[in-house]
């Protein structure tokens, strides 16, 4: 995330080299998201089973945003580091800027709503049995992105002092209230709520923990327990791998401190790579690791089936080519006889 500013350019040799490795890196980067996101939507949606799990339609509406980071944020700012300049514009420069901070406010919020559902499930279990649950359920999904919208679109528009777009440069610059405003609005209150959220439906295990019994299951595999444990885990790498993105930020908001670029660069970075991470850890659950497996074994039978067409393709022509051969050898002893 760079939308409070951008790297410092020292101008050196070594810096050169850096940002030359450290774009390639964002390269593979973005393949990797890509691919791994990518493959846990399809292997949610591809099953009927799953695709009607609302804890797993969570899943893809975080994966939709981290899929998102890997097609728009991360491979600009590969180019931006590989080509040592900004070269597309200002309006693609203000359109990255606020999808990078777009996208990691509607991450953290969707996980928000991950925990706040499955409170819900332990508190309000046979709301979960009714028709309305999908109607809440698409609420739930729908709210990541509304708030996000709502909460940092405006406070860029009425923060903004100006976009300094000279033509090696892309950094939004605002007005400092706005500037710690976005930093609370985008990460500081969504996390300390999902922590929070998350702390209380442990606890509610622990007091509730002969109830979970009796809970509404429409599978075996879905157990709260591991349906918290795998929000717990992402939660909680989440909030670990971009706060020293936003604790360098708040300090260079409030104290003018001035980090080296390298700290800025490996903060960045690790935030980014969480979107790449996400998919790893729902694997947690077993459904997901399910659908993975699934997706796998399809992909394989349809290698597998090509390969037995293309080689009923080779016997068949082997065998005309045969044929052909043997009709040459019987014209060939006709003529001779």
């Amino acid at each position: 995330m760079v939308a409070v500013g951008t790297l410092p350019d020292n101008g050196t040799m070594a810096d050169d080299s850096s940002s030359l490795g450290v774009g390639v890196f964002g390269v593979l980067l973005t393949i990797w998201i890509i691919v791994c996101n990518s493959a846990l939507i399809i292997s949610i949606l591809m099953d009927d089973i799953r695709r009607r799990s609302i804890f797993c339609l969570h899943i893809v509406n975080l994966a939709v945003a981290d899929l998102l980071v890997g097609v728009v944020v991360v491979p600009i700012m590969a180019d931006y580091l590989l080509g040592g300049s900004w070269d597309l514009g200002e309006d693609v420069c203000q359109f990255w800027l606020i999808s990078d901070v777009l996208l990691c406010t509607v991450s953290i919020i969707a996980l928000v709503m991950i925990s706040c559902d499955r409170f819900m499930y332990l508190t309000c279990p046979r709301m979960f049995l009714e028709n309305s649950r999908y109607i809440l359920c698409c609420l739930m999904i729908m709210l990541p992105w509304i708030i996000g919208m709502a909460l940092v679109l405006p406070l860029w528009i009425m923060g903004k002092r100006e976009i300094i777009n000279p033509e090696n440069d892309c950094m939004l610059l605002l007005r400092q209230d706005y500037k710690i405003s976005s930093l609370f609005v985008s990460f500081f209150v969504p996390a300390f709520l999902a922590i929070g959220v998350n702390i209380a439906i442990l606890l509610m295990l622990f007091v509730l923990r002969h109830r979970l019994d009796d809970l509404p299951l429409k599978r075996k595999n879905e157990n709260p327990k591991r349906q918290i444990f795998c929000v717990c885990i992402v939660s909680v790498v989440f909030t670990v791998m971009w706060a020293p993105f936003f604790v360098v930020s708040l300090l260079m908001a409030v104290a003018e401190y001035h980090p080296p670029r390298a700290i800025i660069t490996f903060t960045i970075w690790m935030g980014y790579c969480n979107s790449g991470i996400n998919p790893l850890l729902w694997l947690v659950f077993p459904p997901i690791r399910e659908g993975y497996k699934a997706l796998l074994c399809c992909c394989r039978q349809k290698e597998e089936e090509e390969e037995d067409d293309s080689d009923e393709a080779d016997e068949d022509e082997a065998r005309r080519s045969m044929m052909d051969d043997n009709d040459e050898v019987f014209e060939l002893k006709d003529t001779e006889t």
